[in-house]
């Protein structure tokens, strides 16, 4: 494919596929187009941006992880409501559980289907349609709060959240210069424990006036306000995702590294959004806390995890990914092992010691995720390795942590999930991370 009056034409070696990238980069003195770069692969060309530095672009970034925010209070409400819930529906431990693997599932859907999605309307328009998905279904419980309604909510709520991260994570790395993905994913993170510290104070604050149907409204109408905002007057994303034809697949289902990742992601949203998501029925059928309790407590552990964003985003930066990762998920391994093996003020530090540990992960492991590929595979990786790991952590490890609280103890579940954070540091070591990427997106 020939392009006219080119500024610099640049091939890029794909070390992975042997295939080559055709990039052509136009500076600020070429008439055709500023600060953007048009790439090709498979027959698909778009428009990229430039890369440029964190500062440059810092408040775009605050927007989308402000997006990101949105998705986790959607996501997130149903966990401190799940004992009302659970009493009012007349669930077990086992069905309360499996009702995030819902979640998981939509995510999972969405995200193997987002390539096509933000083809056709590109990644800002993709980015806007996930909030839609977080919010508009929550409103049809105040209509229908029947065990099938939760379940199809959650289902098409997973998909909104799964929509975000794809998009997401194509647009930052394409924006931003690669030495500054640290800062700039470390910025990104900030959403899931913001907003997992949050919602629980909005439950204890609402529960004594409103029913959990209405809190549930109350918290689609706070998502879905922003977003239109966001679609409106914030500028980025706007190229296109790449849809993961059978050639992009294979290549990515044929990388050892997809595969670690894969398993490093899963443990990851294990002791993150599994865990959070049982925690307050264990601290009150098991450890004896009054809802408010346990609630409040819940909230105020996940406070410690933006300490840990904070800290990831410069600490990544300095010493590497792979060594951050081993570093901080063996670390926080160790911390949730201790959270079922404890009682007490013990326990209770424990939680906050692991929530800023497990925070410490996503901006290594996303920006590791990014360099197993070039960058026409970072929307597809991402898009393939985070559902399969959410469906893993964040559905089958709640439902099974349910099934442990039902046949044993909850704490003895965690204990088991603690120890596999603990070990899983050493697949670290075969994880193959590129050092020469091409621009582009």
């Amino acid at each position: 494919m020939a392009y006219e009056n080119s500024c610099l034409n640049d091939r890029v070696f794909d070390e992975i596929s042997g295939l080559t990238i055709q990039q052509f980069y136009y500076p600020d003195e070429c008439p055709k187009r500023k600060n953007s770069f048009m790439s090709t692969y498979i027959g698909i060309e778009k428009e990229c941006p430039a890369p440029e530095p964190f500062g440059d672009n810092v408040w775009t970034i605050s927007a989308i992880t402000g997006l990101f925010f949105l998705s986790f209070l959607g996501q997130f409400i149903f966990a401190p409501l799940m004992p009302t819930i659970k009493g009012e529906l007349g669930i077990s431990n086992v069905e309360a559980g499996s009702l995030f693997l819902m979640i998981s599932v939509g995510s999972f859907i969405s995200q193997l289907l987002s390539g096509h999605l933000s083809y056709r309307i590109n990644h800002h328009g993709s980015l806007f349609v996930s909030k839609l998905l977080v919010g508009l279904p929550l409103l049809w419980l105040l209509v229908d709060r029947s065990m099938l309604s939760v379940r199809v909510v959650m289902l098409i709520v997973g998909m909104g959240v799964g929509l975000h991260m794809p998009s997401a994570i194509a647009t930052i790395t394409a924006m931003v210069d690669r030495q500054d993905w640290g800062k700039a994913l470390g910025l990104h993170e900030i959403a899931p424990p913001l907003g997992s510290a949050i919602v629980p104070f909005l439950a204890v604050l609402l529960l004594d006036y409103l029913a959990w149907q209405h809190i549930i409204a109350v918290v689609a109408v706070i998502v879905l306000t922003p977003s239109f905002f966001f679609y409106r007057f914030v500028d980025c994303g706007n190229f296109p995702g790449d849809p993961p034809v059978r050639q992009l697949l294979v290549e990515v289902l044929s990388l050892r590294s997809f595969w670690i990742m894969v398993v490093l992601f899963s443990l990851f949203f294990g002791g993150v959004v599994g865990l959070y998501t049982m925690y307050p029925l264990y601290l009150i059928q098991e450890v004896g806390m009054s809802s408010e309790q346990a609630n409040s407590l819940v909230g105020l552990s996940r406070l410690t995890g933006l300490l840990g964003v904070f800290l990831s985003g410069l600490i990544m930066d300095r010493i590497g990914e792979k060594k951050h990762i081993f570093l901080f998920m063996g670390m926080a391994g160790l911390a949730t092992f201790l959270i079922g093996a404890t009682t007490g003020v013990l326990l209770m530090i424990m939680m906050f010691i692991q929530a800023a540990l497990i925070n410490c992960y996503p901006a290594a492991g996303f920006s590791a995720l990014s360099r197993t590929v070039q960058p026409h595979l970072r929307s597809v990786i991402t898009g393939l390795a985070a559902p399969i790991a959410l469906v893993i952590g964040g559905g089958i490890v709640p439902t099974l942590l349910g099934f442990m609280g039902e046949a044993y103890t909850f704490s003895l579940g965690i204990m088991v999930l603690g120890g596999l954070m603990f070990i899983s540091p050493l697949l670290v070591l075969p994880l193959r991370l590129l050092n020469v990427l091409g621009d582009g997106c």
